[in-house]
């Protein structure tokens, strides 16, 4: 289910459990998908910078990090892993 946020709606959001008290990472995670008939490097790669910004826009805090996945049919074609999310909304 998504998550709301500052500017938008995560696809999936990986909360610490409030019993949890580790520094541990908590998650967003943020979908894409491209047909098969439509899938091209170019399309990757604006389907990946589109989800990225989708992740700054969140307005992360803590040790939030950032993770796109790209489908295309059913095969993933793209999973990258961001830095701490809050780093980066900070230089913006």
């Amino acid at each position: 289910t998504e998550s709301e946020r500052n500017k938008g709606f995560v696809d999936i959001y990986l909360k610490t459990a409030p019993n949890i008290e580790d520094d541990i990472f908590e998650g967003l995670i943020e979908l894409k998908y491209i047909s098969k008939s439509n899938f091209s490097q170019g399309e990757l790669d604006k389907q990946t910078s589109k989800a990225k910004e989708q992740l700054k826009q969140y307005n992360p805090q803590g040790n939030e990090i950032g993770v796109v996945v790209v489908f295309c049919g059913w095969e993933m074609v793209c999973c990258e892993r961001m830095e701490r999310l809050s780093e980066i909304y900070n230089r913006i």
